[in-house]
């Protein structure tokens, strides 16, 4: 009784093992491809080639495209307005995506809302608002990191509240 017990169980192992193997009926047939959908193993080879064309445009886009991203250098606010504004610019070579933008160093009382330069785009806004009670006068200087892939470029800016 153990002997059969014993190779029911190996028959077991051995059927759940050959799922595991590339080529056996039991392995799961279908691959993602980057899209999300799902393609038959004769299709495979048009996948591969297809995955690895984006792969090749997206490396040479790295290497070809570039960007360069300008902001006032000094920028000055009045806290008795509460509020201003300034543009954030993009010079693009052989790019069309997006470019984030992420800045630090506001003074405390600032609120700067922003988002990226959209794809196809140049400009993108900042606003600023003022606490009246919190911010302060004085001079600041506010960092810019703006990012497309691999290429990326910081800045620094002069902010000053009055």
């Amino acid at each position: 009784m153990n002997k059969f017990i014993g190779l029911l169980v190996l028959c077991c192992t051995v059927i759940v093992g050959f799922g595991s193997i590339s080529g056996c009926p039991k392995k799961d047939t279908t691959k993602k491809s980057e899209t999300g959908t799902a393609a038959q193993p004769k299709d495979a080879d048009k996948v591969a080639d297809k995955v690895s064309d984006k792969v090749e445009s997206k490396a040479s886009d790295k290497k070809e495209g570039s960007f360069v991203v300008k902001v006032p250098t000094d920028y000055e606010l009045e806290i008795a307005k509460g509020k201003g504004s300034f543009d954030v610019t993009a010079e693009r070579t052989n790019l069309t995506g997006e470019i984030k933008l992420a800045f630090t160093g506001f003074p405390k009382g600032a609120t700067a809302t922003y988002g990226p330069i959209l794809a196809g785009k140049d400009t993108s806004t900042v606003e600023i608002a003022l606490d009246k009670g919190e911010a302060k006068a004085g001079t600041y200087d506010v960092n810019l990191l703006a990012t497309h892939g691999e290429a990326k470029q910081e800045i620094k800016m002069k902010v000053k509240l009055k």
